[in-house]
C-alpha cells in the first residue's frame, strides 16, 4: 500500500505543484453552478435524442410511417404534460379551482 502511495505522489505533474513542490488541490477544483449543470443535462438529452432519430426512422421500415409516429408521439407527450399540470393544480389548490379551469 505504501508503494502505491509513493508512486502516485511521484507521478504528479509540474502543473499541479507549486514552486516549493507542494500540491495545491484547490487550484484544480472545478466550480460548477446550477445553470451549468442544467445546460449539461439538457445538452446530453437533446444530443442523445437527435442522434437516435435516424436509427429510429430506419427501424420503422417506411418513410411515411416514421414522421407520423414522431408527430403522434409528440402530441401524446404534450397531452400527458398537460394532464400532469392539471393534476398538480388539483392537488395543490383543491377541486374548486380545478373545476373553474375546466369551465364547469
Amino acid at each position: 500500500m505504501t508503494t502505491e502511495a509513493t508512486t502516485s505522489q511521484e507521478n504528479t505533474t509540474t502543473d499541479d505543484a507549486t514552486i516549493d513542490g507542494t500540491v495545491n488541490e484547490n487550484e484544480n477544483l472545478r466550480q460548477g453552478t446550477i445553470s451549468s449543470a442544467r445546460f449539461n443535462l439538457l445538452s446530453s438529452m437533446v444530443g442523445g435524442g437527435s442522434l437516435s432519430l435516424p436509427l429510429a426512422f430506419h427501424q420503422s421500415g417506411s418513410t411515411f410511417i416514421a414522421p407520423l409516429i414522431l408527430v403522434s408521439t409528440a402530441a401524446l407527450a404534450q397531452r400527458s404534460i398537460l394532464f400532469l399540470i392539471r393534476a398538480g393544480i388539483y392537488s395543490t389548490t383543491g377541486s374548486v379551482v380545478g373545476e373553474q379551469l375546466e369551465g364547469g
